[in-house]
């Protein structure tokens, strides 16, 4: 999903925010107090960590932009499914096994598979992202049918998606916000289309994403001016900081705001908001080239830097101990990351387990 003919820089640097994002989430999210204390330098800590839940989302934009707007391959799609499939497992046994010798720890062989089956909380739950991806492959020949063939019903399949994703998050926020202004206990999200909600987990909305980012590109020169979008950003940022206190206060827990935010409405609103601010910049040469480098690089820095951050949370643990560090800490981060990424790519047969896109996959014949 990542490469085209004709580059496009804001996508790059739709990315190279996203990746930023990410690793410093990763930085962060384990220095979270167990419930949300009270106090007002407490409330201006958690205010901005909403902004950091449109780091997965903005991916999700651009890989749309791309897979959707472009002609598709069947057969290169299935091998790019069973590819990812393979990056998948190896890197579950890689990742945590790598985690494990960092930490000095050891298991048995039934609790590795259970931690690597499950992508346990705390070992590598950051390779979620990769069956996700799987999934949005599997199923991105259907909606570039449904784009180009059956229009209205394309249109359909996002308003279903959006109603039992995004429409259910939003009740839940609403319902938590009220019970927080009542005093009223609240425990694990209700799902509000019945008994089990089909759409759950991050395979749907996702998809969401995907169909939004292809919509983003192809009407890019219709897009809302900069300065109404950025109207935007204080009072998403400031819904979900709200709806967050509200569910930490139901719960008697912290809420992470980041994570647990992907399908939030206000998180799309962001994502979406960032993404109109980037899409259609034309940075400098030296800029496009560097975030171009960090766009191919984007899959080997999402699995290399949670490796990185763990030495340093292991070894140097001074460095990643400050929340109002982490904004600059996670710089350095994002460069050793790429930096590593860039020259992996750069050997044979090894290059293979950084990108979406391997050599081989490109040079497919296409089919008729």
């Amino acid at each position: 999903m990542e490469e085209r003919s004709r580059r496009i820089a804001g996508l790059d640097l739709m990315k190279v925010l996203g990746l930023y994002l990410v690793v410093l989430y990763h930085m962060t999210f384990r220095q979270a107090p167990d419930t949300l204390p009270h106090g007002l330098r407490a409330m201006a800590l958690y205010f901005p960590v909403p902004l950091l839940s449109i780091c997965v989302p903005l991916f999700f934009l651009s890989s749309g932009a791309l897979s959707l707007t472009r002609p598709l391959d069947l057969r290169k799609t299935v091998f790019r499914a069973l590819h990812l499939t393979a990056l998948l497992l190896i890197w579950t046994g890689v990742s945590l096994f790598a985690v494990l010798a960092i930490r000095g720890a050891r298991v048995s062989f039934g609790e590795f598979v259970a931690i690597a089956s499950e992508m346990r909380i705390g070992y590598i739950q950051h390779l979620w992202y990769l069956p996700t991806f799987i999934f949005l492959t599997l199923f991105l020949p259907v909606l570039h049918s449904l784009k180009h063939q059956a229009r209205k019903i394309y249109r359909y399949l996002f308003v279903l998606l959006a109603i039992f994703t995004f429409g259910n998050s939003l009740l839940n926020d609403i319902e938590y916000f009220v019970r927080w202004r009542l005093g009223l206990y609240m425990g694990d999200e209700r799902q509000f289309f019945w008994f089990i909600n089909f759409f759950r987990y991050h395979f749907w909305y996702s998809m969401c994403y995907l169909i939004l980012g292809g919509a983003l590109l192809e009407y890019r020169d219709r897009l809302p001016d900069r300065r109404w979008a950025l109207l935007t950003v204080p009072v998403c940022v400031l819904m979900l900081f709200l709806f967050g206190v509200a569910r930490s206060r139901c719960t008697g827990g912290f809420f992470d705001p980041a994570f647990y935010n992907y399908d939030d409405p206000f998180t799309l609103i962001l994502a979406l908001t960032a993404a109109v601010l980037l899409i259609n910049l034309q940075p400098g040469p030296m800029v496009s080239r560097i975030a171009a480098s960090i766009s191919n690089c984007s899959l080997g820095i999402y699995l290399v830097h949670w490796l990185i951050i763990e030495v340093l949370m292991t070894h140097l643990p001074k460095l990643t101990g400050s929340m109002a560090g982490a904004p600059l800490a996670a710089l350095p981060v994002l460069l050793l990351s790429w930096g590593v990424t860039w020259l992996c790519l750069k050997v044979p047969v090894l290059q293979n387990l950084f990108t979406a896109a391997p050599s081989w996959l490109r040079s497919l014949k296409k089919t008729s």
